[in-house]
């Protein structure tokens, strides 16, 4: 409640007193009317008495009721004072509690925006957390098909790599067996010893028969020439003979490494069929075809 403000300016009032009389009794009675100059009776004794202190303790009386009023006026100026500087603090208490609960209002709206942007950042956190989830399994998945993967395809390359071995002793074999071929072929040197020394053979039959001819005609000169013809073609032929052996030891050294040739390589086959996880059938079949 507001306090009424008071005039600090006025003058203070004096309260009225009515003044003391000394010749008036305590009880208020009218003062005495004495006449000094009249002759009065003699007094043949006098008691004198002190007069009682009326005057006085009227005047402390009136001073006391002056200091009094004073002081309360002193006192309602202090309390109108108080309350003019306490109104006008409740006051401003008011515009700062009023500026306070504006502000907390917008604190609170605030709050209530913030909270739910928290919210949606929480739901959203919450998508991304499942999603994380699940792409981490995911992932734990895909990192186990690697895993599992690089383990096939280590195992997938031993097993090329055992079959490149395989096709190309295969190949090696193969071309072995070429060769073999074309150390009795046509134009071998295995063909030209046998032709030499056929060839030499059948010139001896005939020198020693051109021989014969010229001894039976008693021509023995003529048949000499023919023998040493003949013998010349016998020592021909030894030595194509010779050339042919060689080239037919050749041949079968060729066949040897061949056939050892030939083990090794349906032992491989068989490692490969381990190596690859191939069916003792289709494995088989592919050794045999190849």
């Amino acid at each position: 409640m507001a306090l009424p403000n008071p005039d600090l300016t006025a003058p203070l009032r004096e309260v009225p007193v009515a003044p003391s009389d000394p010749t008036s009794d305590a009880s208020g009675a009218a003062p005495l009317d004495l006449d000094i100059g009249a002759a009065q009776p003699a007094l043949t004794s006098i008691a004198y008495a002190a007069p009682a202190p009326v005057a006085m303790r009227t005047r402390l009386r009136g001073r006391a009721w002056q200091l009094l009023t004073a002081a309360l006026v002193m006192a309602l100026g202090v309390s109108a004072f108080y309350g003019y500087s306490t109104t006008s603090q409740l006051k401003d208490t008011e515009t700062t509690l009023a500026d306070t609960q504006s502000t907390l209002t917008d604190t609170q709206s605030t709050l209530t925006d913030t909270q739910g942007t928290l919210d949606a950042a929480n739901a959203t956190i919450a998508t991304r957390d499942a999603s994380l989830a699940t792409a981490e399994n995911n992932i734990s998945q895909l990192r186990s098909n690697i895993s599992q993967n690089q383990a096939a395809l280590a195992a997938q390359k031993g097993c090329i790599a055992a079959l490149q071995k395989d096709s190309s002793d295969q190949s090696d074999l193969l071309q072995a067996q070429i060769d073999l071929y074309n150390m009795s072929a046509k134009s071998s040197a295995w063909e030209a010893a046998n032709q030499a020394r056929d060839a030499a053979l059948l010139k001896t039959i005939g020198y020693y028969y051109e021989a014969y001819s010229a001894a039976w005609d008693g021509s023995y000169s003529a048949a000499n020439s023919w023998i040493a013809k003949g013998n010349a073609q016998v020592k021909a032929a030894a030595t194509a003979l010779s050339k042919y052996n060689a080239e037919v030891e050749k041949i079968n050294d060729a066949l040897r490494d061949i056939e050892i040739s030939k083990g090794i390589l349906e032992a491989e086959f068989e490692r490969t069929k381990v190596t690859c996880g191939f069916t003792s059938g289709s494995s088989g079949e592919s050794g045999e075809s190849g």
